[in-house]
């Protein structure tokens, strides 16, 4: 695992937009799995070679139990949803709890997934129906519960029925349930939020579509617009998220959002090279990594952030430019890498001892 701390560099000329001063002492943790989430204790829930990892205090272990389960999120608890195989060979939501396996079931289909979890062991999701449409769950711990669509037509007796599908993606502690449906004429899903037992459309109508990615306890939604950026739902208001640099209604990518209110978002500079912004309340920050030995280019998808501002992302890292995944913490969870001339004494030695304990080397390269 490589390891380098970055500080912010500052910010470039802010025009159009508010900017906030940059917080500096992050580290960079290259993560050698793909992260799907991250809870408030720091703790990130991820996939290595079809199988669910947990990277912790900068050590990686697997999910006893869990083998088979396609992992998506965790909550405080350290309980994780997904899906996996079921019993009868179907692919079902699984809760995953101190070592066990729970199938959900489904709305009477044969497939179900579990997208999100809260901390009272609350999942969101999508469910197969009898007929084979899709509709947006919630697992309250005991039972399924179909959270229909916000559209709405009659039957052949004039009686009110629910149209279209829903698709559950997260969850917040209230049990508020976001995402996105579309209706029986329009192709594209669009952003959609459940609370207080009704399914609505959030108004959004994107020509592309659109859906909320992130869900908080303070009731924001951060929604993807497909072609046209990202938007933050709050109390009923739709907020464009456009920072500085690129101009607004340029490649925009929807990134995460935490319980304070704070969104991290990629905006485009280039064909690679990707700005990663922090908004918070009307302003923003640019994060420009300075990555010491290791050079990181944010690219690609935020995956998730908690509440102490902690960063799952995509990026191209090394000079090589390879595509990998990074943490970006503001812990140290692990030793910062030396300054070069330390760094290159130290990997001298290193070499050295090498040289002379073949042994030591066969277990370095059975570690590889």
């Amino acid at each position: 695992m490589n390891v380098a701390r970055f500080f912010f560099l500052g910010l470039f000329c802010c025009s159009g937009a508010v900017c906030s001063a940059p917080v500096d002492g992050y580290y960079v943790i290259e993560l050698p799995f793909v992260p799907r989430a991250i809870n408030e204790s720091g703790q990130v829930l991820g996939m290595s070679q079809s199988r669910a990892v947990l990277y912790d205090n900068g050590a990686q272990m697997p999910l006893t139990g869990a083998s088979g389960l396609d992992a998506y999120d965790l909550n405080d608890r350290g309980e994780v949803v997904g899906e996996a195989r079921s019993s009868s060979g179907d692919r079902h939501a699984f809760v995953w709890r101190q070592g066990n396996l729970y199938d959900l079931g489904t709305l009477g289909g044969s497939f179900s997934h579990g997208a999100a979890i809260n901390d009272r062991g609350w999942v969101a999701g999508t469910s197969s129906l009898a007929d084979g449409s899709m509709r947006a769950f919630l697992h309250d711990g005991t039972r399924m519960i179909n959270l229909n669509t916000p559209y709405s037509d009659f039957d052949l007796n004039d009686q009110p029925i629910f149209v279209g599908e829903s698709f559950g993606q997260a969850i917040n502690e209230a049990g508020a349930v976001a995402g996105s449906a579309t209706d029986v004429l329009g192709p594209f899903r669009q952003a959609a939020l459940y609370e207080k037992g009704v399914m609505r459309d959030l108004g959004v109508q994107a020509s592309m579509g659109s859906e909320v990615v992130a869900l908080n306890d303070r009731g924001e939604a951060l929604i993807a617009v497909y072609c046209c950026g990202v938007l933050l739902h709050d109390a009923g208001r739709l907020l464009p998220i456009h920072p500085p640099r690129p101009p607004a209604g340029e490649d925009n990518a929807v990134g995460a959002l935490n319980n304070l209110g704070q969104a991290v978002v990629l905006s485009s500079t280039g064909p690679i090279n990707q700005g990663l912004w922090i908004y918070d309340d009307g302003s923003y920050a640019e994060i420009l990594p300075r990555a010491g030995q290791i050079e990181v280019e944010m690219a690609g998808v935020v995956i998730d952030m908690n509440d102490a501002g902690d960063i799952l992302a995509q990026a191209l890292i090394g000079p090589q430019k390879r595509p990998g995944y990074v943490l970006l913490s503001r812990d140290p969870l692990a030793s910062p890498i030396p300054e070069p001339a330390t760094y290159a004494l130290w990997v001298g030695g290193l070499l050295l001892l090498a040289g002379h304990r073949a042994s030591g080397a066969a277990r370095r390269a059975a570690q590889r």
